[in-house]
């Protein structure tokens, strides 16, 4: 009886010691780092307001890196890998939802992530121009 024990705790003991092996023979995943782009969209006439619905897009020249909208504090965040930390990226700020929440000029801007989470705020003007 002790003796049939003793055979189920070495095994036991040999198999956590085999994976143990495998591990760090082949290695593990490398942890990657995430980069974070959020900001706030407000409308430059009337008084700092929040913007809810503006699509924001961060590129890498034709590349679309990440895409959000606006929520009804006129708050986004985009999320990706750190690829992106120290190459020069464009974020564009659309009116997409047409007369919804208001009419505004789109905005492109050119941006260098230098840090792990940047902020890049927006104040976008009225379009009156009533195109659709």
């Amino acid at each position: 009886m002790i003796h049939w024990d003793f055979k189920k705790i070495a095994t036991s003991v040999l198999t956590v010691l085999g994976i143990g092996t495998l591990t760090s023979c082949y290695g593990m995943v490398p942890n990657r780092a995430f980069l974070f782009v959020n900001g706030k969209i407000s409308s430059r006439e009337n008084s700092g307001a929040s913007i809810r619905g503006i699509k924001v897009e961060l590129r890498d020249g034709d590349k679309i890196i990440d895409t959000d909208f606006s929520d009804e504090d006129g708050e986004y965040c985009l999320g990706f890998e750190d690829d992106y930390l120290g190459i020069p990226l464009s974020i564009s700020f659309s009116d997409v939802d047409g007369n919804e929440n208001g009419r505004f000029k789109n905005q492109t801007r050119e941006i260098k992530l230098e840090q792990f989470e940047t902020t890049v705020d927006a104040e976008l003007e009225s379009d009156e121009s009533g195109a659709e």
